[in-house]
């Protein structure tokens, strides 16, 4: 077999698979990168739509909060909830559940004293 034909037959073949093999390997690059930027693309939008919405969310809370605040029952409800507490910030307590605070220990038990809230084993001494 000479002439012709004098190179193996599996040449033709193997270099095709290979040429195969390197354009499928840029094609699986090409695709992967694509997508990537098309996922980056719907995240990132994502993304800036919860942020906006987040905005407004806090704008609107804010706006319900002064609207609130401006109301007379609810500003003098605040009011007697602050003055509840002394400058250190203990609980002033004038409860007809005083004695049942004392027992459970949610208040301190001192006569003459401001009471400190002890919720959770937290306890706020002076």
């Amino acid at each position: 077999m000479t002439g012709r034909f004098s190179q193996p037959l599996w040449i033709l073949p193997l270099a095709i698979a290979g040429l195969v093999a390197v354009l499928g390997w840029w094609d699986y690059r090409r695709l992967r990168q694509t997508i990537e930027e098309q996922l980056k693309a719907e995240l990132s939008a994502t993304l800036d739509a919860n942020v906006t919405a987040l905005e407004i969310w806090t704008t609107n809370q804010a706006k319900l909060a002064i609207s609130l605040a401006e109301e007379p029952k609810v500003r003098a409800l605040a009011i007697r909830t602050l003055e509840a507490f002394d400058q250190r910030g203990l609980m002033i307590s004038h409860s007809r559940f005083d004695d049942q605070l004392k027992r459970s220990g949610l208040i301190e038990d001192r006569p003459g004293a401001s009471s400190a809230l002890n919720l959770f084993g937290w306890a706020v001494h002076p």
